[in-house]
């Protein structure tokens, strides 16, 4: 029994490799692309028992658009972006302002109804395509600059029935501080016109492409790529959707300067930034063992912005290396925050949003909304707002009744890690609130 089902397993990978558009038999993993071995298509259900390739298909569920080449889907806007694979060096300045050919996306047919419909009941981008098996088990996959320039050339009559939306605002975020109530709030203001990508593994694999090696990878190309991954993700063939707006996963505003590169003058968006009491969220953190470990990766490949924020802020008689659990979080939330810090002081378009004071103030929230282009003054879009804001927004009982979180006591371990990063951080932000 177990050898088979290491051989089902195996075949499955393989197989989803096939569904990806890896037709060479590579296997798609958390780090990028394994090589090898290579198997064909044959070889593969060669490998199958005579019992188990009828597993194998009541597991895997049938494609809607088998037989259909997926290039036309793209274009038409019935395939959606959803994943990015960007292999060591496909980033490497050069002569030209063009990134490397095997930089891959996946595609998949996406419906953002649901998310219309109800906000809360898939606040991630992977909570709406987790709920599509199209998506799941039958991606296809393309370089991206030449799906891309086929894209915009697809777009440019102007009567085309296709076209990107403009991004009309970003949320940045430290987590535990409430961001997926203006995410989903912001769908809720106008669903029939909005489309919120809410920290999508796309733009968080971009951000953070250039961390194991900056000196040799060029921020322009990362910026270059962003853009067009963006164009991709805005993408619609329905009339009605006008605006788009962009939730970042935490550790991505590290780059946020990157990020807004990658818009043209004229169109760069107002951002926000949601942040609240250090010990609350060093706490909540820690609380969540997947959090938590998320976030304890940056002591063995820190980034090279945590690695100077460290550097400066300890006068150099730290390492990450040495620290305890909570401080390792707590620096990074900080360096995340001293990032925003910097690009609000270089920029007019940021606002600075605190959970107590912002969210749980109604008549503050939607000053928040607003600064992000919603029409306030609109009745039932308060009431709409209000309903939404009334949920949680997301984690298991995303979609249920909403009331204050129980304040978390901070441990002496808690505030002293923060006493020395996150805390100082926090208390500038509420100096740049202040003057608001």
């Amino acid at each position: 029994m177990k050898s088979n089902t290491r051989l089902l397993l195996t075949i499955s990978a393989a197989i989803a490799s096939i569904s990806q558009g890896f037709d060479d038999g590579r296997i798609m993993t958390e780090e990028g692309v394994d090589d090898g071995p290579i198997m064909t298509e044959e070889e593969i259900l060669a490998m199958m028992p005579d019992d188990g390739g009828h597993l194998i298909e009541s597991q895997i569920s049938p494609d809607p658009y088998d037989g259909q080449d997926p290039r036309p889907l793209i274009l038409d806007g019935t395939f959606s972006l959803v994943n990015i694979y960007i292999p060591p060096g496909a980033l490497k300045p050069g002569e030209t302002d063009t990134y490397g050919e095997n930089i891959r996306a996946d595609f998949c047919a996406m419906d953002y109804s649901e998310q219309k419909k109800d906000p809360s009941s898939a606040p991630m981008h992977r909570d709406i395509m987790g709920k599509i098996k199209q998506c799941t088990e039958h991606r296809t996959s393309f370089q991206l600059a030449d799906i891309v320039a086929k894209a915009r050339e697809f777009d440019s009559p102007a009567n085309a029935a296709t076209r990107s939306m403009d991004v009309k605002g970003i949320v940045y975020h430290l987590p535990k501080s409430g961001s997926s109530v203006i995410s989903n709030a912001l769908v809720a203001a106008s669903p029939s016109t909005t489309r919120v990508i809410s920290e999508s593994n796309v733009l968080t694999i971009i951000l953070k492409a250039c961390r194991t090696n900056p000196i040799d990878c060029s921020k322009v190309l990362q910026s270059k790529v962003l853009a067009d991954a963006i164009y991709m993700l805005g993408r619609t063939n329905d009339p009605q959707e006008e605006n788009l707006y962009l939730r970042i996963d935490p550790e991505g505003a590290l780059e946020m300067d990157v990020l807004h590169d990658a818009f043209e003058e004229a169109k760069k968006p107002n951002w926000v930034f949601v942040e609240r009491n250090a010990d609350e969220v060093l706490s909540k953190v820690l609380e969540g063992t997947a959090d938590s470990r998320y976030y304890m990766k940056s002591r063995k490949n820190p980034p090279a912005a945590l690695t100077q924020y460290v550097h400066v802020v300890s006068g150099n008689t730290v390492t990450l290396t040495e620290a305890s659990d909570e401080e390792v979080i707590s620096a990074t939330l900080g360096a995340i925050v001293n990032k925003a810090l910097k690009e609000n002081a270089a920029s007019d378009r940021g606002k600075f949003v605190d959970y107590e004071d912002d969210i749980l103030n109604t008549e503050n929230f939607y000053k928040v909304l607003e600064f992000l282009g919603v029409d306030m003054e609109d009745s039932a879009v308060r009431e709409a707002v209000d309903a939404e804001k009334a949920k949680r927004g997301n984690g298991v009982l995303s979609g249920q009744a909403w009331s204050l979180d129980t304040v978390t006591a901070a441990s002496t371990k808690v505030a002293s890690a923060n006493g020395l990063y996150l805390t100082h951080e926090i208390e500038r932000v509420q100096d740049v609130r202040r003057r608001y």
